[in-house]
């Protein structure tokens, strides 16, 4: 507990050193920034001390700093940053959805134009739709044809030449 909480100062203290460099602060300066003595300051900075709740608040709504990038470490160090980030993952997940839709509305025209395409005796529409709706039933059929094509070159080439044929 001892060792997160040394973890949990030094970054924070860290963060200040970032944010006093960032507005090209001196140390007295940032003090004067928050409104807080310079040796309370110096503190924070070094990873004595946390600073206090109106400091955080400051940090926060005056310099439009996230609490997450600050005490956490994680997103962005403006709030305005992390607000575009949000829309620009929402956005992503919206694309991602609508190419999921149309891939899938795609996948579900082939299927019907190619079975309005072939004419089909009633056996083999069900066969069809049944292969559609049980993939295991799908690839059963392909590799036992495959293999009846294998075994039966010659019975399926002069088959197939007679069907161009007509």
């Amino acid at each position: 507990m001892e060792m997160n909480r040394k973890r949990v100062l030094q970054e924070a203290g860290d963060k200040l050193t970032q944010l006093r460099k960032k507005f090209n602060y001196s140390r007295d300066q940032m003090a004067g920034h928050f409104g807080v003595s310079r040796n309370a300051y110096y503190k924070n900075e070094v990873g004595m001390a946390l600073p206090a709740l109106p400091t955080l608040y400051r940090i926060a709504m005056e310099n439009n700093i996230s609490m997450d990038w600050f005490l956490f470490g994680r997103g962005p160090m403006y709030y305005d940053e992390k607000e575009k980030t949000g829309e620009i993952e929402e956005l992503k997940k919206q694309l991602e959805m609508e190419k999921k839709k149309q891939l899938e509305k795609e996948a579900g025209s082939e299927k019907k134009s190619l079975r309005a395409a072939v004419d089909m005796k009633p056996e083999m529409k069900e066969l069809v739709e049944h292969m559609e709706a049980v993939p295991l039933l799908y690839h059963e059929v392909l590799a036992h044809f495959q293999r009846f094509k294998v075994d039966n070159k010659a019975l399926v080439e002069s088959g197939m030449h007679e069907a161009a044929e007509k």
